[in-house]
């Protein structure tokens, strides 16, 4: 990226502060508090005409960059929301005050994932803003119910199929192998879900009469479980 001049850490840091703030825990936050992270980043995302699109649940930012007809085109997914604090006690600052100690930010959302949506957004506005445009056509997708699973967000795709069309889908919630060593995870799974029931014998089995031949539900739900990974 010769000639671009980024923002400075500060600079970045002063904004994901600001971001960090807003406590936005899908699990337990009201929705004026989701939809306040939902407005806090589309307005970062001006440049690429952001807007909010509602769900059932939180709403959706949607922003696009597009305009190279022959050139491929990149979904860019993040979400805005949060983990719950946990015990703040384990806190070594409060989780929604972003605290920097040397290298290393602390701020619940600082790293999962404010933090990387923001580089994202800061760096696109660099360049955008210094080069007048992009060499490819990217579209931006950011959800609110991430760390509840995404109830809402398989609708919304399938309703916004048309819409999300693209050559490449790129994470912006992962991590990097280290501060100057950034890293990129390929063919990751998702999410499942699922409950399990086992029945065995309507009453207690005597183990010196049947252990070993009638199967114990445990026994067998462990197998069932140990099935789920090979050894590869």
């Amino acid at each position: 990226m010769s000639g671009l001049v980024l923002p400075t850490t500060q600079e970045v840091l002063a904004g994901l502060r600001e971001y960090v703030a807003i406590p936005s825990d899908s699990r337990n936050a009201p929705p004026e508090t989701m939809r306040r992270a939902a407005e806090w980043i589309a307005t970062r995302l001006a440049f690429a005409g952001a807007r909010l699109e509602e769900t059932a649940g939180n709403p959706v930012v949607r922003a696009d960059v597009l305009g190279v007809p022959e050139a491929p085109t990149v979904l860019i997914y993040g979400h805005y929301d949060v983990q719950p604090t946990g015990d703040l006690a384990e806190w070594p600052s409060p989780p929604f005050d972003l605290t920097v100690d040397g290298e290393v930010a602390y701020g619940r959302g600082a790293s999962d994932d404010k933090g990387p949506v923001y580089l994202v957004v800061a760096l696109l506005d660099a360049l955008i803003g210094q080069r007048g445009g992009l060499p490819l056509n990217v579209r931006i997708l950011l959800e609110g119910e991430e760390e509840i699973g995404s109830p809402h967000l398989p609708g919304y795709v399938r309703d916004h199929a048309d819409e999300l069309a693209c050559d490449l889908v790129i994470s912006a919630d992962g991590a990097q192998w280290r501060p100057d060593e950034p890293s990129l995870s390929v063919a990751s799974k998702g999410l499942v879900s699922c409950e399990i029931i086992v029945t065995g014998a309507s009453g207690d089995l005597h183990s010196g009469r049947y252990g070993g031949t009638v199967a114990n539900p445990v026994h067998a739900l462990v197998t069932i479980l140990a099935s789920l990974h090979a050894a590869d």
